[in-house]
């Protein structure tokens, strides 16, 4: 009986999750004006090489001293 009650509780979970994504609404987007001009593809990416970093601060601490800049990585505009 347990098991027939469970079935039947995620059976409802999933028609109202399915019902909710139904009615949602899409958000409309508006770009931007201006458009920004002439913007290159790709990330921008620069490498350093720390003897060890343990947070976000010691890493941007180590972007000063001795930094690579990297090839622009495609496909993440």
């Amino acid at each position: 009986m347990t098991m027939k009650f469970g079935a039947i509780a995620l059976l409802a979970a999933a028609a109202l999750a399915l019902g909710s994504m139904a009615m949602a609404k899409t958000a409309a987007l508006t770009p931007a004006n201006p458009q920004p001009g002439g913007p290159k593809a790709g990330l921008s990416v620069v490498y350093a090489y720390p003897a060890d970093v343990e947070t976000l601060g010691q890493a941007r601490q180590a972007l000063p001293v001795g930094a690579e800049c990297g090839k622009a990585l495609k496909g993440l505009d």
